[in-house]
């Protein structure tokens, strides 16, 4: 039996534009959202997909290393249509086919945790399609958890 979603027609169509702009006015010049978080800090991303072509594929969020392949720290089981929920330690990776939109959260951010992400579908160990921009998260030092300011 098929889920029911999250979101319907409108307000998906309204959600995926907001993504949209919000994307667009906090990318860097290379193409990445940079998020100064604080330790202890949550942070939840959303990357949407066209869901005819992967609503059925397995997803994950890698950690991109500046050598060697990117690491992934957690990954969606099923290829199926329904929603499935993930965890792997701070990690929360949730699937909603329906809706179209991979939603990863970063729980309880630490220092280590600085460094670039990405979400993508994993079609197989050597293919894998990059959704959205990475994810460029940053340790603040104490200082009030705002992205980070786009560059003049």
């Amino acid at each position: 039996m098929r889920g029911t979603g999250l979101l319907k027609g409108p307000q998906l169509l309204l959600l995926l534009l907001l993504l949209l702009y919000i994307s667009g006015s906090q990318a860097d010049d290379i193409g990445e959202e940079q998020e100064c978080l604080t330790e202890g800090a949550n942070l939840t991303v959303l990357c949407p997909y066209n869901d005819r072509k992967y609503g059925s594929s397995l997803k994950a969020w890698q950690r991109v290393r500046s050598q060697g392949p990117p690491e992934t720290l957690v990954r969606t089981t099923t290829k199926s249509l329904e929603a499935e929920s993930v965890r792997s330690g701070r990690f929360l990776l949730e699937d909603f086919p329906t809706d179209a939109v991979m939603k990863v959260t970063v729980i309880g951010f630490q220092r280590q945790d600085a460094g670039l992400y990405q979400c993508v579908i994993d079609l197989s160990p050597q293919d894998l399609f990059v959704l959205h921009h990475p994810y460029r998260l940053v340790y603040c030092n104490g200082e009030a958890a705002f992205p980070a300011q786009r560059k003049p």
